[in-house]
C-alpha cells in the first residue's frame, strides 16, 4: 500500500485496479482510499461488477434479507460459524489450496 500511495504522489498519479468492485471482498481498496484521503491525495474510485451479482443470478436467489457473506479464512478459524445453520451462506475468498483443511 505504501508503494501505491508513493506513486499516487507522482505527476499523473497511479491506477490501482482489482477484479470486480474495489470494496467488495477487498481489504486493500478501502485501506488505500482511507490513507490517500488522510494524506490529501485525490482519489477516484471506479466501481466494477463484483462477484456477488453474477453469483446471485446463477443461483437464482435474492440475498436479502437472510444470506450471510463470510470470508473463507474467518470461517476456517472459527470454532463454530457465526450464522445459523438455516442461513444460506456465500463463502468468499476461496482462492488457494493452502486454506485450512476444514473448508475442503
Amino acid at each position: 500500500m505504501t508503494r501505491v500511495l508513493d506513486l499516487g504522489r507522482q505527476p499523473g498519479g497511479v491506477t490501482y485496479a482489482v477484479p470486480g468492485h474495489p470494496f467488495v471482498a477487498e481489504a486493500t481498496g478501502p485501506e488505500i482510499v482511507r490513507r490517500a484521503r488522510q494524506a490529501g491525495l485525490p482519489v477516484r474510485v471506479i466501481e466494477g461488477l463484483s462477484f456477488l451479482e453474477p453469483t446471485f443470478t446463477a443461483l437464482g436467489v435474492d440475498p436479502y434479507p437472510h444470506m450471510a457473506l463470510i470470508d473463507a479464512m474467518t470461517l476456517s478459524m472459527a470454532h463454530q460459524p457465526a450464522f445459523s445453520p438455516e442461513t444460506p451462506v456465500l463463502i468468499a475468498q476461496i482462492y488457494s489450496k493452502s486454506l485450512p483443511p476444514r473448508l475442503r
